[in-house]
């Protein structure tokens, strides 16, 4: 028997994404560094690949091939594209309007 009951969604990959937006969010805020903010937003990039690429796992994970869920993989992978594209100013900037 299992010491946990398996997830339909990367919960571990969610918590990281939202302690590290809090991370950057506070740094932000504080007027923080200019390299540590720098640092903080590319963990925050790093975490979103990780969602974005367990959200695929996920959606693979199912079975049957005639169930996987196509649009999720491929929401899940353009998003992949964006934020490996995004630069870190513009990341920035987006937790600076959260701020």
């Amino acid at each position: 028997m299992t010491a946990y009951v398996r997830r339909s969604y990367p919960a571990k990959k969610y918590d990281i994404l939202h302690k590290r937006e809090a991370a950057l969010i506070h740094l932000v805020e504080a007027s923080g560094e200019a390299t540590k903010i720098h640092q903080a937003a590319e963990d925050v990039r790093e975490a979103h690949l990780g969602v974005q690429k367990a959200l695929i796992y996920y959606a693979r994970d199912v079975g049957n091939i005639e169930d996987i869920d196509t649009d999720q993989i491929e929401k899940a992978e353009t998003a992949i594209l964006e934020w490996r594209s995004l630069s870190i100013d513009r990341i920035i900037k987006r937790y600076k309007r959260q701020a």
